[in-house]
């Protein structure tokens, strides 16, 4: 569809039809406010403007509550026998990895025995997490970097 200063012209219709239902309720509160106003070309004008920011506002507050819900997930706390069951949805404990410093100081002997065996070698493990509800169309991985030996770094990041 067209676009018209970079916004779909779905938005505008939606915020369209969403002002009807805030000009009635803006025209039924002034006539039960102000029961002596008249229904000239300036009430007409206002109530449009004021149903028209009403709309956007209402829309903005839908979309934002809607991204909300769809990118909060659960933070599970790290259990080993979930983390190998369950690879697609092992980023609902990365959080708990990483704030409670899991693997910090672990060498890369006891990383591989607490989270199973990885592709990767070097100084640099990687594990899939699976697909967060951030979106996109490639697994989040969780990065633990090790020095010396010992775990000094552990982050989780798109691919």
């Amino acid at each position: 569809m067209e676009e018209l200063f970079n916004i779909s012209i779905e938005v505008y219709l939606i915020v369209l039809f969403l002002s009807f239902p805030f000009y009635f309720f803006y025209k039924w509160i002034t006539h039960k406010c102000f029961p002596n106003i008249k229904n000239g070309i300036l009430y007409i004008f206002s109530g449009v403007i004021i149903s028209t920011i009403m709309s956007v506002i209402f829309y903005s507050f839908a979309i934002i509550i809607c991204f909300y819900i769809y990118h909060s997930y659960p933070n599970r706390s790290f259990n080993r026998q979930s983390w190998l069951s369950n690879p697609d949805r092992r980023y609902e404990m990365t959080e708990d990895i990483i704030k409670r410093k899991i693997l910090i100081g672990k060498s890369k002997r006891e990383v591989l025995q607490i989270l199973g065996d990885t592709d990767s070698t070097g100084a640099i493990l990687y594990y899939s997490v699976g697909i967060t509800p951030y979106g996109g169309i490639d697994d989040d991985i969780i990065e633990i970097k090790i020095e010396n030996g010992k775990v000094v770094n552990v982050k989780q990041r798109s691919t």
